[in-house]
């Protein structure tokens, strides 16, 4: 929409106010000790734009903090309908109108979502989620009670994912956002929590409505 979202501002307790205008990638952007700021774009954008990718259809991935795979769709939003999970998002604004993506974070390989031998690791994909979030997670050893658990941001279990034993190796799980009463969580920000013998790793996911 080129727009601040209001309802994220809301979850996160920024005033729209405070935010600057948003603007076309050559807008021009001030000056740093004289010298004049005519551009920016963002890391996965620009990765996308300086490989050449410019008309819907083309296409790469990007390995960095994280690794995504990016698609130019054209000038025109997606449709909703149509992502199948992906997330739609701006390439760029060159000054001829907007540039469309959409990237698939369904296999993120962010830092501290390695998988060690030895100890537990765990991944949460997509985030931000649109209603499912599917986490991924390594057992180094078999666990006598292993407990997967959504909670809220106020630290409330808004559902149960597992519990009881569970064998070493990977497995995956999915939430479909909804609580124990099968209703529909919020938007905000939640936290699931992975629990064995005497082990924890949390992970925070985005819950967007």
């Amino acid at each position: 929409t080129g727009d601040w979202d209001a309802e994220l501002c809301a979850i996160f307790g920024v005033p729209l106010a405070c935010l600057p205008d948003i603007r076309g990638n050559l807008a021009g952007f001030g000056q740093v000790n004289g010298v004049p700021v005519t551009a920016a774009i963002v890391d996965q954008q620009a990765a996308l734009y300086g490989h050449g990718c410019r008309k819907p259809g083309d296409a790469k991935i990007t390995f960095g903090t994280g690794a995504f795979a990016l698609a130019i769709t054209g000038t025109a939003p997606p449709d909703p309908a149509q992502l199948n999970g992906l997330l739609p998002t701006l390439a760029w604004d060159l000054g001829d109108g907007p540039v469309y993506v959409t990237y698939d974070p369904a296999g993120p390989t962010a830092v501290g979502d390695a998988v060690i031998g030895s100890e537990l690791a765990m991944a949460v994909s997509p985030n931000p989620s649109f209603g499912r979030v599917t986490e991924s997670f390594t057992l180094p050893r078999d666990a006598r009670q292993a407990d997967l658990a959504v909670y809220d941001a106020s630290g409330r279990r808004v559902t149960t994912l597992l519990a009881g034993p569970l064998a070493a190796g990977t497995h995956s799980v999915t939430w479909s956002g909804l609580d124990d009463r099968q209703r529909s969580a919020p938007a905000g920000i939640f936290f699931i929590r992975l629990a064995t013998e005497g082990r924890s790793v949390v992970s925070k996911v985005l819950l967007v409505r």
